[in-house]
């Protein structure tokens, strides 16, 4: 017994570890698995290792919003006509032809109560084309498909380096796949972009160049906003920040003026070049605290002009802006063009100062001032004079670094931006085959860890049940033995007796009557004992122990109490008949002794019987009208050693009207 309850709390131990911590534990098992056993897996994490320290070195596409203007957005109206057969064509003209080396199309964003949507109206299929003056295509760039539904949707630009330049006057984007736009009147489709570059030799031809929209349905110009217009595709402003590539910060950013209560004052910057050398562009970055939430385009000049001294002290104005307040670019360069001039001095004059309200103070900042010819920054590290010295050093101006890293040319930038694309999808591609491999390990080590919990279990709860039905079998073998016993041995010398007794009484040699009832009664005892006997048998004898036991205790009233008024009313038979085959038998024997005990000392002429069921318990009630027990009389021991055996509760009283009421309350238990 021992033995065995030891194995069943073993067991009952190891089953509940294994399920509670296959499920917590199926996880990083799985992976600690696939990191001992699976080459692939792996490979696959060394793989991914690669790809993120590559991407650490990588620009990055920004989630919040930095400022600028939004892009161009196409509107279609339509009657009849589906969206996705609806055609529109975007076609950008500069005025001299260029060798096109790289195409850049930068998606449009939005910002809504939902979030960022980085590639709004975005085409499902388009195409690029390089054109000639009179708008024929001399070139495909690009044709894409599936625009829309990259796997990865960032908004990152589509980047296109041509094999070798092209010459050409222009560029044609032709949009299908459109998506529906609400408007009030009439169903309509959109398109939109918020930037296209067009590089030759470095330079961005396509910046301030002329568009003209087409389509194959009735077109309808409809500006939203000023940041929507179709001059914004080609104003050079994308919703992507600074052309900066990953590098140490810092804590200097360039250079911030005074607070001044008036913009318009008038300062100077000066640039001062070792040796004349030509220049052809312009750069002026804006700054931006980042640990502040200061507004993107802070303090970027509303008016101003550009100054070259040559050799010989003779002044070129170069650029001259002081006539109409620029726009606050946001996070993004001010670019100007010019014809080339080789110069000794560059003056950069400020008329207006930024100011975001009559109350708020005005100032002038920059993290950056570059002078280009060509691709070739001629102000890198040179000093600079600026009108007001703060502790950041006016030398942070000429450093080559922006706000969060190093300031590169846009061409390198965009490239940079496609090769983390590149990477991303490589990333996401590793991911999902990496993710693939773990959950085979996991299924496999949930087949098996499940296996082994359906062994355990099997055993934990079916070795209970083995030696229980053990015991049983043996339990049924030790009463067939003892029933077989008692009807073969006991049963038969009684029977043996009640023979002979009764062949003595016929033989007539008994004296007296004395000795007649004497022989008489010795017959009748064997003959009620040899039927109890076989009563006890059937109750030993397990195909009889479930029968019914209220048909018993009928036998039994009409055995003891032949001449006595009985009024039985069984009910619960189902529930009695449910008690264990030792509950029954010891119930059976406290209601014959019960009914004895009335026939012998009651002098009773009426009996009434009951039997119940409430709750938990069963109850037997017996009444007789009888003279009862005489005061100070115990209880009859045999009954108050019966109802013990059941474990029961016996109640007896004394009604007023005489006799006596026993009540038995019999706990309900599972039979065995």
């Amino acid at each position: 017994m021992l033995f065995r309850k030891t194995i069943q709390q073993t067991l009952c131990a190891t089953l509940l570890l294994c399920g509670q911590g296959a499920a917590a534990e199926a996880a990083g098992l799985s992976t600690q698995l696939a990191t001992r056993f699976s080459g692939r897996w792996n490979n696959l994490q060394k793989e991914l290792e690669q790809v993120e320290r590559q991407l650490v070195l990588l620009p990055d596409i920004p989630a919040e919003p930095l400022g600028g203007t939004s892009g161009l957005l196409a509107l279609y109206s339509r009657k009849e006509q589906p969206a996705d057969q609806i055609e529109g064509t975007i076609d950008v003209h500069w005025d001299e032809p260029h060798l096109i080396d790289q195409v850049s199309l930068i998606p449009a964003r939005i910002y809504t109560p939902e979030g960022l949507n980085p590639e709004y109206r975005t085409p499902s299929f388009f195409t690029i084309d390089l054109i000639d003056a009179s708008g024929n295509p001399v070139a495909r760039v690009a044709e894409e498909l599936a625009a829309n539904a990259r796997p990865i949707r960032r908004g990152f630009p589509f980047t296109y380096e041509l094999p070798s330049p092209v010459k050409a006057h222009g560029v044609r984007i032709r949009c299908r796949g459109l998506t529906d736009h609400p408007l009030s009147d009439r169903p309509s489709s959109a398109v939109a972009w918020a930037e296209l570059f067009c590089f030759a030799e470095g330079r961005n031809v396509a910046q301030d160049a002329t568009i003209a929209l087409g389509s194959n349905t009735k077109f309808a110009r409809r500006v939203l906003h000023r940041a929507w217009n179709y001059s914004c595709l080609t104003d050079g402003q994308t919703p992507l920040g600074l052309p900066e590539k990953p590098a140490k910060l810092n804590r200097y950013i360039g250079w911030c003026s005074f607070a001044h209560a008036a913009s318009k004052r008038t300062s100077r910057i000066t640039i001062r070049l070792p040796q004349p050398k030509p220049i052809d562009t312009l750069h002026l970055y804006p700054t931006r605290r980042t640990e502040l939430e200061s507004t993107p385009g802070f303090a970027m000049p509303r008016r101003f002009s550009l100054i070259g001294i040559d050799p010989n002290g003779k002044t070129h104005l170069l650029i001259n802006q002081s006539r109409k307040d620029l726009p606050n670019p946001g996070q993004n360069p001010f670019t100007f063009y010019f014809e080339k001039c080789t110069v000794q001095e560059i003056q950069l004059v400020c008329y207006r100062e930024w100011k975001s309200f009559p109350d708020y103070p005005a100032f002038l900042a920059f993290s950056e001032i570059q002078l280009l010819d060509g691709d070739i920054n001629r102000t890198r590290g040179l000093h600079v004079e600026v009108p007001d010295h703060r502790e950041d050093t006016p030398a942070n101006l000429t450093d080559g670094y922006g706000i969060q890293g190093e300031l590169i040319p846009r061409q390198e930038w965009l490239k940079l931006l496609n090769h983390r694309l590149e990477l991303e999808t490589q990333r996401k591609q590793l991911q999902e085959a990496s993710s693939s491999t773990l959950n085979t390990w996991a299924r496999s080590f949930s087949i098996t860890a499940w296996s082994l919990f359906s062994l355990l279990s099997l055993i934990a709860v079916g070795l209970p049940i083995f030696y229980r039905l053990r015991e049983r079998q043996a339990l049924g073998r030790i009463r067939q033995r003892i029933a077989d016993n008692l009807h073969d041995e006991v049963g038969a010398n009684l029977g043996s007796i009640a023979i002979n007794s009764e062949m003595l009484e016929h033989i007539g040699h008994l004296n007296t009557a004395r000795e007649r009832e004497m022989l008489a009664d010795i017959r009748r005892t064997s003959t009620e004992t040899a039927t109890e006997i076989r009563l006890l048998t059937r109750f030993l004898d397990k195909n009889r122990v479930r029968g019914d036991l209220l048909s018993q205790f009928n036998h039994i009233i009409r055995q003891l109490l032949p001449a006595t008024a009985c009024t039985p009313e069984f009910s619960a038979t189902k529930e009695f008949n449910a008690l264990p085959p030792v509950d029954k038998w010891e119930l059976l024997l406290f209601f014959k002794e019960a009914l004895h005990n009335i026939a012998k000392h009651a002098q009773a002429t009426q009996v009434d019987i009951r039997t119940r069921a409430s709750g938990n318990a069963l109850y037997l009630k017996i009444t007789d009208d009888g003279v009862g027990l005489k005061e100070g009389q115990p209880t009859p021991t045999h009954l108050t050693h019966r109802a013990e055996k059941l474990h029961a509760q016996l109640e007896i009283s004394h009604p007023n009207d005489g006799g006596t009421t026993l009540l038995l309350r019999i706990p309900k238990r599972r039979g065995k």
